[in-house]
């Protein structure tokens, strides 16, 4: 995300403090759109700790992650049929911002995409698909490192599990080539193409899932 986004980053910082120092978004769009990321992070941090070990506890088997997938391919969908995708990212509002940070933590479900749900809330309020990707991709930066900052603690912590330091770097680096793989993917895709791909991609990941349930052998 770093990667990605570094130049949006190096911009929305010093705007970001520029306007409490000010006290001001004195008509400032990276100003705004400061602010409008940190209003969209307050439901994670709010809610993200308290229930993450909860919900992921009580909904872990196959059957309700497949449910789940079936569940994220509705909304996707629902938001790419109503969705206008007429707007940009600076006609946010911060109501709207709030809103698809609702929806993100929607994403503590197993099987609930965060980037799908936060990018199908911001197709709901008319953004274009590459302005509700990009924003969910900005939204996501403080959430996935505070995130981090949050298992890597608890790990640190356990008296039951010893982390392997070399393991987790080799995890962490592919998971990070990966993950800059598909968000240049993602929004590169979005410009041209609908969210329906990914629609019928959760429905069948979410067939296979019950197929294998419902098999002889089960899961």
């Amino acid at each position: 995300l770093l990667v990605s986004f570094w130049r949006d980053w190096l911009t929305l910082i010093p705007a970001g403090l520029a306007s409490i120092r000010d006290r001001s978004l004195a008509g400032d769009p990276d100003r705004k759109m400061a602010w409008l990321l940190v209003v969209a992070t307050i439901p994670a941090v709010l809610i993200g700790p308290v229930l993450n070990d909860t919900i992921e506890n009580a909904v872990r088997e196959p059957a309700p992650v497949a449910l789940m997938l079936c569940v994220g391919a509705a909304i996707l969908w629902l938001a790419e049929r109503w969705g206008s995708k007429l707007r940009e990212m600076n006609s946010l509002t911060f109501v709207g911002a709030f809103g698809i940070g609702v929806a993100q933590v929607l994403a503590l479900v197993p099987g609930i995409s965060r980037s799908g749900v936060s990018i199908a809330a911001g197709l709901f309020q008319g953004l274009n698909r590459e302005a509700a990707a990009r924003f969910s991709f900005l939204m996501a930066t403080p959430v996935v490192a505070g995130a981090g900052v949050f298992e890597a603690l608890k790990l640190v912590k356990s008296t039951d599990v010893k982390p392997d330091t070399h393991l987790i770097v080799i995890g962490f680096v592919a998971a990070a080539i990966s993950g800059l793989l598909a968000i240049r993917f993602m929004l590169a895709f979005l410009r041209r193409q609908s969210v329906y791909s990914f629609v019928v991609y959760r429905v069948l990941l979410a067939a296979a899932v019950f197929v294998v349930l419902l098999s002889p052998h089960g899961a």
